[in-house]
C-alpha cells in the first residue's frame, strides 16, 4: 500500500507535535493542589515570613527591591547585585529580594544560581564575565527574546496549540523563558543559600467586585495557601511570565483556584499595574512582624 502525500504525511506530523505540546504545557501553568494542610515547619519558601534567623546572623536586615522595566530592568538589576558584591561589600547580607516583571528574570535566576557551581542550564553560575565553559549573566540577558517569541508562533509543534487550540501567548513566552534561563526549575529549587525570592504579579481576574481587580499577589505560600496550591511545585518560567505579562501584548496567566469551585481560575498580569518597585510584599513582611514580634 503507497503512503500517502508528502504533504499529508507532514501534516500529520504537525498534528501528533502539536497534540503532545498541547498535553505538556497545560498542567504545568495551572499549579497542584496541596497534598494536606501545612504546617508551619512546612511552610514552603518563598514567604513572607522571615526566618528567625534570617537578621540574627550578623544584626541586618537587608532587603532589595528590583522593579519592572523589561530587560533593561533586569540587566540594570544584575548591575545591582554585582556592586553591591564588589563595592558595597553587601551582596552576603541580602536576605530577601521582591521582584516586578524583568527585575523577576534577574531575581529568579540569581536565586537558582551558584557562585562556584557547574555550569548547567538552569543553574547558571553568577559571573560577570565569560569563562571557557560558562556565560555570564549579562550575555544570558541581551539574549533576543522577543524574536524567539516570535518564531514560536510558527513552530511545528505550536501551530495547532497556539492557532486552533488554547495555548496563549504568554504560554509561548513561558516557554521560551524556561528553555533559555530556568530549564523546567521549580520554585522549590531556588538555593537555599541565596536571599529568600519573592515574585510580584497582579490578579487581574473579574469577580464583580472592583477592590479585588488588580490587586497584588506574590508566588509565596501565603498566597498560594489561599488557592489550596502548593507553590513548591509551580513552574518558575510561568510565575516570572505572570509577573511580566504586559496587557494587550500577553494573555493573563491562568492558575487553578482549589480552594473555590464557583471561581475555579485566578488570571494574572504583570506585577506593575499594581506596584510597580516591589514594595507592598516588603510591607507586609514588615506586618507580619508586628503579629509576631518575637521573630527576629
Amino acid at each position: 500500500m503507497r503512503t500517502g502525500p508528502l504533504g499529508l504525511r507532514l501534516l500529520s506530523a504537525v498534528l501528533i507535535l502539536s497534540l503532545s505540546a498541547c498535553a505538556s504545557y497545560l498542567p504545568r501553568r495551572e499549579g497542584t493542589a496541596l497534598p494536606g494542610m501545612a504546617t508551619a515547619e512546612q511552610a514552603a519558601k518563598p514567604s513572607l515570613l522571615l526566618p528567625r534567623e534570617t537578621a540574627l546572623n550578623d544584626g541586618d536586615l537587608v532587603i532589595v527591591t528590583f522593579s519592572g522595566g523589561g530587560m533593561r530592568a533586569a540587566v540594570m538589576a544584575a548591575h545591582t547585585i554585582f556592586w553591591l558584591r564588589d563595592q558595597a561589600k553587601l551582596e552576603d547580607k541580602i536576605d530577601v529580594i521582591s521582584s516586578v516583571s524583568g527585575g523577576s528574570i534577574v531575581s529568579s535566576l540569581y536565586g537558582l544560581s551558584r557562585d562556584n557551581g557547574d555550569c548547567v542550564q538552569g543553574r547558571y553560575a553568577w559571573k560577570d564575565k565569560p569563562s571557557k565553559d560558562c556565560p555570564d549573566v549579562f550575555s544570558l540577558l541581551t539574549t533576543d527574546m522577543e524574536s524567539l517569541w516570535l518564531q514560536s508562533f510558527f513552530r511545528p509543534d505550536h501551530i495547532l496549540s497556539y492557532w486552533f487550540a488554547d495555548m496563549t501567548r504568554s504560554d509561548l513566552m513561558a516557554l521560551k523563558l524556561d528553555d533559555r534561563f530556568f530549564a523546567g526549575a521549580r520554585l522549590k529549587d531556588f538555593n537555599p543559600q541565596r536571599p529568600m525570592i519573592v515574585i510580584n504579579t497582579s490578579n487581574f481576574t473579574d469577580t464583580g467586585h472592583s477592590e479585588h481587580f488588580t490587586d497584588g499577589f506574590t508566588f509565596t505560600s501565603a498566597d498560594f495557601k489561599k488557592l489550596d496550591s502548593d507553590v513548591d511545585q509551580y513552574p518558575l518560567a510561568y510565575a516570572v511570565m505572570s509577573s511580566s505579562a504586559f496587557p494587550l501584548v500577553f494573555h493573563p496567566v491562568t492558575v487553578r483556584n482549589f480552594k473555590d469551585a464557583k471561581a475555579p481560575y485566578i488570571h494574572f498580569a504583570d506585577g506593575g499595574n499594581t506596584d510597580n518597585l516591589g514594595l507592598l510584599a516588603v510591607e507586609r513582611m514588615f506586618k507580619n512582624m508586628q503579629k509576631q514580634p518575637n521573630r527576629i
